[in-house]
Parts: C-alpha cells; sequence; structure tokens
C-alpha cells in the first residue's frame, strides 16, 4: 500500500526559509504562470511517501505560500528548496 504522510517542521529549512518569510515561488508553479510571484510562507512541513520500496520512497521538505496576488485565494504548495527568500 502507497501511504503519504506530513508532519510540521519547526524550526526552518535547509535554506533558511521559515514560517512569516516572504518568497518568491519558483517559476514552474501555475500561480506564477498566471502572475503571482510573491507569497508570505504560513505552514513549513515534510512529506515523505513510503511503500513504494525503500529505493523509490522520498522524504521533502514542502512550504504553503499565501500570495499577495489578489486573484490567487488558495494556499500555494511548492518544494522549500526551490524558492527565493525576499527582503522588503
Amino acid at each position: 500500500m502507497i501511504a503519504g504522510h506530513t508532519q510540521t517542521v519547526s524550526g526552518s529549512t535547509a535554506n533558511g526559509i521559515k514560517h512569516g518569510d516572504r518568497v518568491e515561488i519558483p517559476a514552474y508553479s501555475d500561480a506564477w504562470m498566471r502572475g503571482a510571484r510573491f507569497g508570505t510562507v504560513t505552514r513549513v512541513y515534510r512529506y515523505w511517501r513510503t511503500g513504494l520500496g525503500a529505493e523509490a520512497s522520498f522524504d521533502r521538505v514542502l512550504v504553503a505560500v499565501r500570495m499577495d496576488h489578489p486573484q490567487i485565494r488558495r494556499l500555494v504548495r511548492v518544494v522549500a528548496a526551490d524558492c527565493r527568500k525576499v527582503t522588503v
């Protein structure tokens, strides 16, 4: 059986992104292509999948970003390593 699991991460990710930081999401996301480039991190969590065999299991740190763009109402979830921290 394949199962996906999530766990909230305290602290910051490998590239220094933590809850409340301003980030630019990566260009591969659909929201970026619709004009939403920047937002605020609302959640940092780990995602891992098991049941595929030891060689096929994976572990990622993801972030949920509340976008500044007024037409994007849902949180955008992207891989934390692909986000770029910005300063205001």
